[in-house]
């Protein structure tokens, strides 16, 4: 085991259709701390040397509760990896807060199960029994708090990651042991399951909207405007309805830059053939549209959008469907005027390979 010490205390155009762009008012948007994330199909957990299939959920069935309930089944199974020596006794506390929050700092929202051990041994000869069973792909971990330096504890363990699922965005199991006498160890495991919602946030918006036409041009800046609006079928589940795409429509705003740019001038403009366009949009109907229930919408604070960037894309039927992109360095999302998602690379990476040049992020 590798060890760490640790001091003490570680613990432009004007509203309706003109030049090609419409717009409207609308009601108020919120900023989204970013996430992998994932809508729930199916779990399966990785394990510690194997694995253990889970309950599993369908697009149709998937629900918030059923994916708890999957998180809570991936919870008790990660607490039984957890090994300890023979002879270990199971107590009701952890004996000392020197187990308190070294390893196992707590998930928000998260399914959270623990247990404790009493071992009668010295500390060093439980760390090695420990250190030799524990899962594999764990990471060791250790800490030490000194006083006027003095070592006043030692505390020693591990941290799993088991892989995320469709079912949930982050699962961790924890093992931290630290002396309480002489010859009696304390041992502590925490196992923690951030599920996913496979709901999307709903994209509110507080000010004018913008439809941009595809065959139109860029508005010569984006500043009036707080959001899109699209309108039709489809909008509630994916980021992009289902259909044919024949062309798009790229403008950005801004550039790049650690620097804000107030006016958000038009910085990009580039239209997409058929092939292109095609690709883009099969990018932008794989993005995850669930979200962690940890994760709340969060305000992004002093931080100024320094670019966005718009796709208007075009149906063979004649429909249009706008994309709003901020990938920024505060968290960034996507929006088509009805849901909001966190960006999660996905379009990002699909915009720089049909787009050369329009990089989207400093």
């Amino acid at each position: 085991m590798r060890h760490q010490n640790a001091s003490e205390g570680t613990n432009g155009p004007s509203p309706g259709v003109q030049a090609g762009v419409s717009a409207r008012g609308g009601r108020g948007r919120s900023w989204w701390q970013r996430a992998a994330i994932a809508v729930a199909v199916s779990a399966v957990a990785a394990g510690c040397g194997g694995t253990s299939p889970l309950a599993t959920s369908t697009p149709s069935t998937a629900t918030t509760g059923s994916n708890y309930r999957v998180a809570q089944a991936e919870t008790r199974i990660l607490l039984s990896f957890a090994k300890v020596p023979p002879g270990a006794r199971i107590a009701s506390s952890p004996g000392t807060r020197q187990l308190d929050g070294v390893f196992n700092g707590t998930l928000p929202g998260a399914t959270d199960g623990r247990r404790y051990w009493r071992i009668h041994g010295a500390y060093q000869k439980v760390m090695t029994w420990l250190d030799a069973h524990a899962p594999a792909g764990s990471h060791p971990s250790s800490a030490t708090s000194t006083s006027h330096g003095k070592v006043i504890s030692t505390v020693g363990g591990y941290v799993f990651f088991p892989p995320s699922t469709p079912a949930w965005d982050t699962a961790q199991l924890s093992l931290e042991a630290t002396s309480i006498a002489p010859d009696v160890t304390a041992v502590r495991a925490d196992a923690q399951v951030q599920w996913i919602d496979p709901t999307p946030y709903p994209d509110r918006h507080k000010g004018r909207l913008l439809h941009l036409l595809p065959a139109g041009p860029c508005p010569a800046t984006a500043m009036p405007y707080v959001d899109i609006r699209n309108s039709g079928p489809g909008l509630r589940s994916s980021l992009l309805p289902q259909g044919r795409v024949t062309a798009a429509l790229v403008c950005r705003y801004g550039q790049p830059s650690p620097s804000p740019h107030p006016n958000l001038r038009l910085s990009l403009t580039r239209r997409l053939d058929s092939r292109a366009a095609r690709y883009l949009a099969a990018r932008a109907r794989r993005v995850p549209v669930g979200h962690p229930t940890s994760q709340p919408p969060a305000g992004c604070g002093a931080f100024a959008d320094p670019m966005r960037v718009i796709v208007a894309f075009q149906y063979a039927g004649g429909r249009t469907v706008d994309l709003w992109l901020e990938a920024t360095a505060c968290p960034g999302y996507e929006d088509n005027g009805s849901i909001t998602v966190v960006e999660d690379g996905t379009l990002e990476t699909a915009l720089q390979r049909a787009v050369p040049g329009i990089a989207t992020r400093t």
